[in-house]
């Protein structure tokens, strides 16, 4: 199994740069940004998010990526256990700019971080 991020503190109301999160969820496997991706974000306070916009929010206890369509943020999965939440039951991270990911399953030793 793949190492998960060792998690860091970061204020996010300071930081004044995009920071990098890992997602633990698969609410968008079938939107092409799944578990184990890093996704870079613009905090909330750097750049509010635009209706259809993705954006990442700690749904269900994960960080995951969700569509943004206010009042709701929308799943793209291809789980039927993911439905759309209320904005307000899903705090949102920020607006997701970019995704990378491994494509090596031999790269287990790399150790992701929430970066600020």
């Amino acid at each position: 199994m793949k190492n998960m991020a060792k998690p860091i503190k970061v204020n996010l109301i300071d930081s004044k740069q995009e920071i990098s999160v890992q997602i633990n969820g698969d609410s968008f496997d079938a939107g092409a940004v799944v578990r184990g991706d890093i996704v870079v974000v613009r905090p909330m306070h750097i750049q509010s998010p635009q209706t259809g916009d993705i954006v990442v929010a700690r749904y269900e206890g994960e960080l995951s990526a969700l569509v943004y369509s206010p009042p709701w943020l929308l799943p793209k999965s291809t789980l039927a256990r993911y439905t759309p939440r209320l904005i307000k039951d899903a705090p949102v991270v920020g607006v997701a700019i970019r995704v990378t990911r491994d494509l090596d399953p031999r790269a287990q030793d790399s150790d992701p971080t929430l970066v600020a």
